[in-house]
């Protein structure tokens, strides 16, 4: 939904309750940037592994987020913080009572943009002898009388989501909105302070009210209802659990007259009214459960659905999930490492069905905020100190149009043509930019349907870095739709300028997370290695290309020929491995894996490094190419590539037209 499109919300959150309150604002169009400390960032990221090897509850709360570690407590990162509160519409926290506060003190945050909503969650809020005090869902619950009236009689329970957390996210939301209606009015913003306490006592006030009005508490019901009856299961001639939820006086009578076919009942001492039904308790479940222990299921479900009364079947969660009524409410969503996974719909979100949306990885989006929060601070600062009158730009002295750069590569993809070097279109260009360019497009890949399975490692000889006048690597982006078996053939019409190059390639059979990663930590972690045939093509007119054209192209990476085996390299010295390249069977180049950074493993550990700088690991299953042996070669229609390794073997590219 695009019903807050626009609307800037900064979130600095952990858990469950603020995350809620952030994850629905996103599902209604808003852009919610997600603060997290660069040193493990939300805790909630390991809570479990189950989604593919990441935290279901992260999953559920953080799709469709950006995120942005940044240090706090560093003056750099606090900067960076105040800057993106200048500009924000939101403000949302659920830190440790005052947490925040203590970096940024509230009154500042009003001084600095009078039109921020600021909304704190917190256990107890900011009255009251508990204020300060920590809490968290199960505390709530014990200390609202949640969990006294949950249960049996026998045994008091906990309910079984967190159920304070939600209450606390849900009220933050509406406050949020409640406080954008009234800015919309005032032109100004406000604070709002939400307690899990005062959300889930609201939630328990009849149960308050009963007590304080009577001097009784509402017995624990388990599974039928303290104060509706009958209101629960009951056991048909199958053994099966029938659930009945009778509210009302006609339902009642419907459920005499047609299903218990004693129509007097209804109206019977001690059957009507329906306080009379709750006194009675026990004699009213257990007439209604003589009935339906003479009756089969399917008889059971007719007469329930000819009377009219509400009913419903316990179904475990591999039932809810195949149900035909939760079919129509799943959508698809991608994780970092480019899996995709199935989640539930927001209420907000059934219609349409929004694209397919991500989960963001640590720190994912932090570079391409900071350009884009510098472009924004150049531009207001120019605005302010430019004369109206001078509507001239420099183009080298302006920050560039990173989305417009972007939809230049990948027009020129789909058309097979070339463009002008951006390094040419935009003088001093960083290396910055560059990522965000590439992560643009990455996404738009996402977007379209493509699977993240590896990475690439690019430059890391000094042949590539010489042909191409570099003196650093770079890194791109494995899809899918790229990688090409032993020996299959690669139409060259789907190609612009294409090249190739010989490499060593790692299959990761563990997470390497950096930063700090050794050449003893990469070997641990690989399952072992195989050799490829890179195809490179440049979108860049005649290969005219610096190291941010090649790195805003994706690394140039185009296809990756792969066979399927992969060898243990215990035994194999990748140093001295010799690679033998042939095109139609005459020998163009030889080399030895020393070429790429003395050891091709280097490669996989300066990408792990460098990964780790945005919050990103190599993950277990993907693809890592540590960077080309040589200098890259021309082919064409027609050519035989083969490429011999020592010790795991070969690998062929065949070009057609």
């Amino acid at each position: 939904m695009s019903d807050l499109k626009g609307l800037k919300v900064v979130t600095v959150e952990q858990a469950v309750a603020i995350p809620l309150c952030s994850r629905h604002l996103a599902d209604l169009g808003a852009d919610v940037l997600k603060i997290e400390n660069p040193a493990g960032g939300d805790f909630a990221r390991d809570y479990d592994d189950y989604v593919h090897g990441w935290s279901s509850a992260f999953v559920w709360l953080n799709r469709g987020k950006r995120s942005v570690a940044l240090d706090l407590k560093s003056a750099e990162g606090l900067d960076a913080f105040r800057d993106l509160l200048s500009q924000a519409d939101v403000l949302l926290c659920n830190l440790a009572p005052g947490a925040l506060e203590r970096i940024v003190p509230d009154e500042s945050l009003s001084e600095l943009n009078p039109r921020l909503i600021r909304c704190y969650v917190s256990g107890y809020g900011s009255s009251g002898p508990r204020a300060g005090q920590k809490a968290y869902d199960l505390i709530i619950q014990a200390e609202t009388g949640a969990i006294a009236v949950t249960g049996t009689e026998q045994s008091p329970a906990k309910i079984g989501v967190s159920v304070a957390d939600l209450a606390g996210g849900t009220y933050a939301l509406s406050s949020v909105l409640a406080a954008l209606h009234q800015r919309d009015r005032t032109g100004l913003g406000k604070r709002v302070d939400i307690a899990l306490f005062d959300a889930l006592l609201e939630w328990m006030s009849p149960f308050l009210m009963a007590h304080r009005y009577t001097g009784d508490a509402p017995t624990r019901a388990g599974l039928h209802h303290s104060s509706i009856v009958p209101y629960g299961p009951f056991t048909t001639a199958d053994g099966d659990d029938l659930y009945l939820a009778v509210q009302n006086e006609p339902q009642w009578q419907r459920l005499c007259t047609t299903v218990m076919e004693d129509p007097g009942l209804a109206a019977a001492d001690g059957y009507h009214p329906a306080v009379e039904r709750v006194r009675n308790r026990a004699s009213v479940q257990q007439r209604v459960q003589s009935t339906f222990s003479d009756l089969t299921t399917e008889h059971a479900l007719q007469l329930l659905k000819l009377a009219d009364v509400p009913f419903g079947r316990m179904q475990d969660l591999a039932e809810v999930l195949t149900d035909p009524q939760t079919q129509t409410r799943l959508a698809s969503g991608i994780l970092p490492t480019g899996e995709s996974f199935d989640y539930i719909l927001s209420p907000f979100e059934q219609q349409p069905k929004p694209a397919p949306v991500t989960v963001p990885c640590l720190g994912g989006q932090t570079a391409d905020v900071l350009v884009a929060l510098d472009r924004a601070t150049l531009e207001m600062k120019r605005n302010q100190s430019a004369p109206a009158a001078s509507a001239q730009r420099d183009l080298a002295g302006a920050s560039p149009d990173l989305d417009d750069l972007a939809a230049q590569l990948h027009s020129a993809e789909l058309t097979n043509c070339t463009i002008q070097p951006l390094s040419e279109q935009v003088p001093g260009l960083t290396v910055a930019d560059s990522y965000r360019i590439q992560q643009l497009n990455v996404s738009r890949r996402l977007r379209d349907g493509g699977v993240i399975v590896g990475q690439k490692v690019g430059l890391t000889s000094v042949a590539m870095q010489e042909q191409l006048g570099v003196d650093e690597p770079d890194y791109g982006v494995l899809f899918d739709g790229m990688l090409v078996d032993d020996g299959q053939p690669i139409p060259v019409s789907g190609l612009i300028q294409p090249r190739v190059e010989a490499e060593v390639a790692f299959v990761m059979e563990r997470e390497l997370r950096g930063p700090g990663v050794t050449e003893a930590d990469a070997l641990e972690a690989i399952a072992g290695a195989l050799p490829v045939i890179e195809v490179i093509d440049s979108r860049i007119s005649a290969w005219k290309i610096g190291l941010t054209d090649t790195i805003a192209d994706n690394a140039s990476c185009a296809r990756v020929v792969r066979g399927e085996a992969v060898t243990p390299i215990a035994d194999i010295d990748l140093r001295t491995m010799g690679m033998i390249l042939t095109i139609n069977g005459e020998v163009v180049s030889t080399a030895a894996g020393a070429a790429v950074l003395g050891n091709p493993i280097r490669g996989l550990v300066w990408l792990a490094n460098r990964l780790a700088e945005f919050g990103v690991s190599l993950r277990p299953g993907d693809l890592v190419l540590a960077g080309a042996l040589h200098a890259s070669i021309p082919v064409a229609e027609g050519m035989s590539v083969h490429a011999e390794f020592a010790g795991i073997g070969g690998i062929t590219a065949e070009f057609t037209s």
